[in-house]
């Protein structure tokens, strides 16, 4: 049974490491009594796999993990969400076919939300910056809204544009939320996984 949920990963949940936060989402899964499948080898782990792991620091409004359980697993999302710590919580599940595309394939651009130490007359540091990665960028007072291109599983950092831009920007005192995660509209997402936003050419 292959689910790709979509989850919050919000407050000071922003600051527990990406390997923390996997192992962390293993107990939660076997606390929960719901059976992990396991990947072959000396070493075998639960088959889990993140769309794109957030860096420390930054929240997520809606983030995609893909998992592999055991047959018949049922209330997936209420089991889950009994026994969540405060700032994470699963929004929904998508069960999809075992041929479907990895989750991490999926990812063609990335939203954020950034919250600035001041109001920017406009924003021509922040696509000189960006490059070939902006997508769009939008101004609503001092936030800025970003959509940035993902290529090769490889994009600029929101907080590196921030940083260029407003020299001594520090992300713990002005937060990145990452709004969504996009692809474009093909036959790798259909059927279209819950929480995943698709792209207009």
């Amino acid at each position: 049974m292959r689910l790709i949920l979509s989850y919050a990963k919000l407050g000071p949940m922003a600051f527990i490491a990406h390997l923390d936060f996997q192992q962390l989402w293993w107990r939660i899964f076997r606390l929960a009594g719901i059976t992990l499948q396991l990947t072959q080898g000396y070493n075998p782990r639960p088959k889990m796999r993140f769309a794109s792991p957030l860096a420390t620091g930054f929240q997520g409004e809606r983030e995609l993990l893909e998992v592999f359980l055991g047959e018949g697993e049922q209330n997936v999302v209420g089991r889950l969400n009994s026994i969540m710590p405060q700032g994470l919580k699963v929004l929904t599940a998508t069960e999809v076919p075992l041929a479907f595309p990895k989750v991490t394939a999926l990812v063609d651009a990335l939203a954020y939300r950034v919250k600035l130490p001041h109001s920017l007359d406009s924003l021509e540091c922040i696509t000189r910056e960006a490059g070939d990665y902006l997508l769009s960028a939008q101004l609503e007072g001092k936030e800025l809204n970003l959509l940035l291109k993902v290529e090769n599983q490889r994009t600029i950092r929101p907080d590196i544009l921030a940083g260029a831009c407003f020299p001594g920007f520090d992300k713990a005192g002005f937060p990145i939320i990452r709004t969504g995660i996009y692809a474009y509209k093909t036959e790798k997402t259909s059927p279209v996984p819950a929480g995943l936003f698709l792209l207009l050419d």
